[in-house]
């Protein structure tokens, strides 16, 4: 029983054998999973990597046993001037921080907005992807095969005003030109 694994290509397990025959079980692959033996005749027991037949007799059946592989998880701020402060299972602080998900498993708690700052924007959640496409949570499944980022996705707010001021020091002024007015203004666009 390969429990979702798959023998590598070219490889076979005999369906059948006789008393005198001896083979050697070929170990199996899982996506995100490492195999870590056979047991026969049930799930129950101690696995073993190599199980050898020879002078056995009855019916078979082995048990493919797998562990989850760990692989390293990177939540990147994705702005300049946003930061993250320590969250519970997590490493790091700052720009970036780090932990180790188990493939199959859930994310477990991620950084929310109280964890992260930002001025001027609001925490949007993570997502697997830099187009923001693919949201992810705490309860979402980790089935991404390898270390992977995710990002943080931000939205401006827009109903912060932000007033800009504008000094000219030591200009020297000359006799008014009358021709032109008195009050000058000045005006920029800027564009977000």
């Amino acid at each position: 029983v390969l429990d979702g694994g798959v023998l590598p290509e070219g490889k076979t397990n005999p369906a059948s054998y006789n008393v005198e025959d001896e083979f050697t079980l070929n170990n199996p692959e899982k996506v995100g999973y490492e195999f870590t033996g056979w047991t026969e005749g049930s799930f129950d027991g101690t696995p073993v990597m190599t199980y050898t037949v020879n002078d056995s007799t009855g019916n078979l059946t082995f048990y493919a046993h797998y562990e989850a592989i760990k692989y390293t998880i990177t939540l990147n701020v994705n702005h300049t001037g946003a930061s993250i402060s320590t969250s519970e299972n997590w490493t790091g602080s700052g720009e970036s921080v780090t932990k180790s998900v188990a493939y199959d498993s859930t994310y477990g708690v991620l950084p929310t907005a109280v964890d992260m700052t930002l001025a001027g924007y609001t925490f949007g959640g993570w997502y697997s992807d830099e187009g923001f496409t693919n949201p992810v949570a705490a309860d979402t499944k980790m089935t991404t095969a390898s270390a992977h980022t995710l990002y943080a996705k931000w939205t401006a707010n827009n109903d912060t005003a932000y007033k800009i001021e504008y000094y000219v020091e030591n200009i020297a002024i000359e006799t008014p030109d009358t021709s032109k007015p008195s009050d000058w203004t000045l005006e920029r666009t800027i564009n977000a």
